[in-house]
């Protein structure tokens, strides 16, 4: 059995380890979820990004990712992609594991850059029609 100063040190480098392993699980669950955001947007109608951008803009609003998931025009999509990929997910669970939550504010920063761009040029074509 070890000193007390060796289960201090083993006990810091496993923290080490798990907040390493967190940060690659954030990462990837957010990079794959932007990426969803994006392709969502992309065939989104524009009442639906409006609706996003409204009431869900991370740089401007205040909510929680509940409030996201369970918005009643997305909560069909986003219950599909968090009951797929996480099968132990029981239904009508309020729990989502942080690599979901990760997941969904991907999404938004993805549909929320999508809307930014999209909204910027419908600004310059009305522009440009008068």
């Amino acid at each position: 059995m070890g000193t007390e100063a060796d289960e201090k040190l083993d006990m810091d480098q496993i923290v080490v380890r798990l907040l390493a392993e967190k940060e690659e699980i954030e990462s990837g669950s957010f990079k794959e979820g932007f990426g969803f955001g994006m392709d969502w947007a992309m065939s989104a109608s524009y009442s639906q990004l409006l609706r996003v951008a409204d009431r869900f803009d991370p740089h401007t609003c205040d909510f929680e990712i509940d409030e996201v998931r369970n918005d009643s025009m997305l909560f069909p999509y986003f219950f599909k992609h968090i009951n797929s990929t996480h099968k132990n997910t029981p239904e009508g669970d309020c729990y989502i594991p942080v690599d979901v939550e990760q997941w969904i504010e991907g999404w938004l920063f993805g549909v929320i850059e999508f809307w930014r761009e999209v909204s910027y040029k419908m600004q310059l074509l009305k522009k440009e029609d008068k």
